[in-house]
């Protein structure tokens, strides 16, 4: 009995120490995939500031060494029309590194074609040359001195020239400016486009109304009352008139007895005017016409000129 409870014993021994032994390799064995993780993550950690050092390294090494030299041209506007009253402007722009003169700019309008212009000027703005259509340039250069070969570190520009647009054609243009300098030159181009002139509609004043005494005596002031209308364009400053006359029709022996200045009138305006007119003392007696003309100093194209006059018959005593 006592040698079956001695191998009982051995055997419970035996299996107690193989569980044993096996819960110990678990605690110590590491499994391939994160022994290798940790191998990987060792290695960034002591190899940080290295890749650091090196990426500070890299972006020094891709610096940028090559000069800036950039010039930029652009229109105001884009499009406008021939005769609106306003310039035509060029606007220029330019940096240049690592130069040693400039040693004119030069601007070119439709450039190769027969109504090419051409203006010249210093980096100071002064105009060395130009064609009647540029009117002025504003504007100057500033230069930071260099060192080494070049004498000139930077030069930035800028400048604004002007162009009398009726100097030139509707239609498309192109622009071009030109930097030389001693290292080349440095250009950029831009267009801009111009519509025809605005086709005038003509004035057309009428002479509508005249009112005043039936019978004048010489010497004497008298109130007279005149209406003019446009029937037509906007016709601008112009000169009513009121003339004395032995018939009824106007001609050059007519007496000017009264004027009166009337600023401008739109397209349908009615413009009622007054004024004092005074009988001449030598004028002769009876019958007699007063004569209203409007534009009388004929100042305003009109497409009709034979409606600016209006009689009426007086009495002189």
């Amino acid at each position: 009995m006592s040698t079956i409870r001695e191998r009982t014993y051995d055997s419970k021994l035996l299996a107690i120490a193989a569980v044993l032994a096996t819960i110990l390799c678990a605690s110590t064995v590491v499994s391939p995939m994160k022994l290798a993780a940790a191998e990987n993550n060792q290695d960034n950690g002591a190899n940080g500031d290295d890749n650091r050092d090196e990426q500070a390294t890299v972006t020094s090494d891709h610096s940028d060494s090559t000069p800036k030299r950039t010039v930029t041209l652009w229109s105001v506007p884009t499009h406008s029309r021939i005769d609106d009253g306003h310039y035509q402007l060029l606007r220029l722009k330019f940096h240049l590194d690592n130069i040693n003169s400039i040693a004119m700019i030069k601007v070119t309008l439709d450039q190769g074609t027969a109504q090419e212009k051409v203006l010249t000027f210093k980096a100071d703005g002064t105009i060395i040359a130009k064609d009647p259509a540029f009117v002025s340039v504003d504007g100057k250069t500033k230069f930071k001195t260099g060192s080494g070969y070049f004498a000139i570190k930077s030069a930035d520009g800028k400048f604004r020239i002007a162009i009398d647009k009726s100097k030139l054609i509707a239609g498309f243009h192109t622009a071009l400016a030109e930097v030389v300098t001693d290292v080349g030159t440095f250009s950029d181009d831009s267009f801009f486009i111009l519509k025809p002139a605005k086709t005038a509609t003509p004035a057309d004043l009428v002479a509508n109304f005249l009112d005043s005494d039936n019978a004048m005596k010489h010497g004497k002031k008298y109130d007279v009352v005149a209406v003019e209308n446009n029937q037509g364009g906007k016709a601008g400053e112009h000169n009513v008139s009121i003339y004395l006359s032995k018939d009824s029709h106007f001609d050059g022996i007519d007496k000017m007895v009264g004027i009166s200045e009337v600023d401008h009138l739109k397209n349908g305006e009615f413009k009622e005017v007054h004024m004092k007119i005074e009988i001449p003392s030598g004028a002769p007696t009876g019958s007699a016409y007063l004569i209203l003309k409007v534009d009388s100093g004929n100042v305003i194209a009109e497409s009709n000129e034979g409606n600016n006059v209006l009689a009426k018959s007086i009495n002189v005593t």
